[in-house]
């Protein structure tokens, strides 16, 4: 069955294009796939907009790799309107769109505010939803070439997903304050007391719990508070030593030991880590296997507590930085063949 089909993407996308390819050609041979990230799909010389308008036109099969760069993208926005006006001019349409999820994306946000938003999305991590696009390639939608495929299909859905969690930075959707023991009238503002001030990658930490008018304030600490749950459990399905890492900047030496605290939906702690810490920069690193169980798939804060009998003065400065999981798997994800 001989098909024309157009993959739409944001050149940031580029990197699955040739897996998905493989898949479509293993179904059916006979696809003619333009890509533009393909060299093979723009000979040197031609116009790339027209080009691309050519094959929009004559595209049976318009598949659109939805994600945060797509729409961002203005090429993408075109492509995917011009497909768009295609299905909706035709009496009987002649082209099918299938739009398909690239996570951190969500289903809720990837086609909102668009004429599309009724449309049926596959997520790119799902190997049924795969399965699935790749049935519109057969002329027998119970062909046993799509059975066959079944492991390369999960090979490809897991290094999609293995490469969004290498990729994700705990430093989105996320908002920063700092917190101290608060008991009757503050003498000073509170934002003399402890205050937060964010950077791109960093997050610097003032105290100074000496202002306060009793003499035992039980912690001050930072806290990320994380605007959408954080599965941080979906790791280990990929590395058993993966970790959250961070770096402590004890500028002044004024602290001993640092508690890191990890927090569920409903506010109660999943975890505790009690770590000691020098004076100047500690890279930390606290394995997410010692945690390993349901209420690590979501954690909605993630505290850096201080507790005054830990620190040798109650008033200092601690910079956080570079937090990350540390995913260094050695079972890496190898490329899929279809042969």
């Amino acid at each position: 069955m001989k098909q024309n089909v157009f993959i739409s993407h944001s050149s940031q996308n580029a990197w699955l294009v040739d897996d998905l390819m493989k898949l479509i050609f293993a179904v059916n041979p006979d696809v003619f796939i333009f890509c533009s990230s393909d060299e093979s799909s723009i000979d040197p010389g031609q116009n790339f907009k027209d080009t691309i308008y050519k094959n929009l036109k004559n595209a049976d099969v318009f598949i659109a790799i939805i994600s945060r760069e797509y729409w961002r993208s203005k090429y993408c926005a075109f492509e995917l309107g011009a497909a768009y006006e295609r299905y909706c001019d035709d009496d009987v349409a002649s082209i099918l769109i299938q739009p398909m999820l690239l996570p951190p994306l969500n289903k809720g946000q990837a086609l909102a505010d668009t004429p599309l938003v009724e449309m049926q999305l596959a997520d790119l991590t799902s190997a049924k939803s795969v399965t699935e696009v790749l049935r519109h390639f057969s002329e027998d939608k119970n062909d046993p070439t799509i059975a066959k495929l079944n492991v390369a299909i999960a090979r490809f859905c897991t290094m999609i997903h293995e490469s969004i969690l290498r990729k994700a930075s705990l430093y989105d959707g996320v908002e920063a304050g700092a917190y101290f023991d608060e008991r009757g009238r503050l003498p000073v503002p509170r934002d003399r007391i402890a205050k937060c001030r964010s950077a791109d990658d960093s997050f610097e930490f003032t105290f100074n719990l000496s202002l306060l008018e009793y003499d035992d304030p039980s912690f001050a600490s930072v806290a990320l508070v994380y605007w959408e749950n954080l599965n941080l459990r979906e790791y280990l399905s990929f590395d058993s030593d993966a970790a959250f890492c961070f770096t402590a900047d004890n500028r002044d030496g004024v602290l001993n030991k640092l508690t890191v605290e990890f927090k569920s939906a409903d506010n109660n702690r999943v975890f505790v880590n009690e770590t000691i810490v020098e004076a100047g920069k500690n890279v930390i690193r606290i394995p997410l296997k010692n945690m390993n169980y349901r209420p690590l798939e979501c954690i909605r804060e993630i505290c850096f507590v201080i507790h005054p009998t830990d620190m040798n003065c109650l008033d200092g400065e601690v910079v956080f930085s570079n937090i990350r999981i540390d995913f260094e798997t050695s079972n890496s994800i190898r490329k899929m063949e279809c042969d």
